[in-house]
């Protein structure tokens, strides 16, 4: 038993080693919180019963995992250097604003609970996704001003809410003709913000055999940003992505946008009925922002956690 776990274990740990885009070998890298805290109580275990020889080897593969999927997540979610400064209303202005990001699964059918959270909530700018249309219809009853609706039946459809001025918006389909990104420019007091949203298919079937689509949706948005003129970048959304992939380490290199969870937390929001939680849901910010409060938010009934930021501009 010990050596079916043990290799389990190891096979997970270098599968993502492959430059092969096919869903079995990107998919594990999606768990390596979770190999790496099972590993470790693993890792325990087998020293407790140790017996002969044979442990030796497991402890060996063992501490090879843990090494590895340590080193993975290392820059992410046990870096305590914030890239993102704390608000400090003596150095920056005086203006701040909240947002939500918030994947309220589809066939989720707690449209009123949703809508009363939100409104508790009451967050400057909301990013809803897998919206259809009865989502839309339901989301009517919370107020904001601005707004930019693409609902679908297909858990892509998205909808962005704003109390500021949305003073330009367009809608993009960057690689699947049924996928799409909303980007805007929104005037926050005497700033114009370029808010950007991402959520590409999972390299999972049956939504996409491969991580292909999904990478090719940050390159393209990576190469967009290049073209834009204002300094004050936001990038929102549900990636389907971890922030240790190759994908999303290149995305923040090429784009220079900073993360503000980096230094505050892991702030995990899928699947959010299991104890060890995925960073899926992803908020990247220009250099010249700060970062007020940061935290998950209750799921009411989604399988995401929403995602709340007060920045400060």
């Amino acid at each position: 038993m010990k050596i079916i776990f043990t290799a389990f274990l190891f096979i997970l740990t270098i599968l993502p080693f492959s430059k092969n885009r096919s869903w079995i070998f990107r998919m594990p890298l999606y768990l390596s919180l979770q190999v790496l805290v099972i590993s470790f109580i693993y890792f325990i275990y087998c020293i407790i019963t140790l017996s002969d020889s044979y442990d030796w080897l497991y402890l060996i593969l063992l501490l090879f995992v843990l090494i590895i999927q340590l080193k993975r997540v290392l820059g992410f979610a046990l870096d305590f250097r914030r890239q993102v400064p704390n608000y400090d209303p003596l150095s920056f202005s005086s203006n701040t604003f909240s947002l939500i990001s918030y994947n309220v699964y589809q066939h989720n059918e707690k449209y009123e609970e949703v809508v009363s959270y939100l409104k508790s909530i009451n967050s400057d700018i909301l990013l809803l996704m897998e919206v259809d249309d009865l989502w839309a219809q339901k989301i009517k009853a919370l107020e904001y001003s601005y707004g930019v609706n693409v609902p679908l039946d297909n858990t892509y459809g998205m909808i962005l809410l704003s109390k500021y001025p949305i003073i330009k918006s367009e809608i993009l389909y960057r690689v699947e003709e049924d996928v799409p990104s909303i980007v805007a420019d929104i005037k926050i007091g005497e700033k114009v913000v370029h808010f950007c949203t991402a959520h590409p298919r999972p390299p999972v079937p049956p939504e996409s055999d491969s991580s292909i689509p999904k990478e090719l949706e940050l390159i393209h948005l990576a190469n967009s940003l290049k073209q834009v003129p204002h300094n004050h970048i936001l990038v929102v959304g549900d990636m389907n992505d971890v922030p240790w992939s190759s994908s999303s380490k290149k995305f923040k290199k090429s784009t220079k946008l900073k993360d503000p969870r980096i230094g505050r937390g892991l702030f995990g929001t899928f699947p959010s009925y299991f104890p060890i939680m995925i960073p899926l849901d992803h908020i990247y910010c220009s250099e010249d922002f700060s970062v007020k409060e940061i935290k998950t938010l209750a799921a009411n009934g989604s399988d995401h956690l929403p995602i709340y930021v007060e920045f400060g501009l």
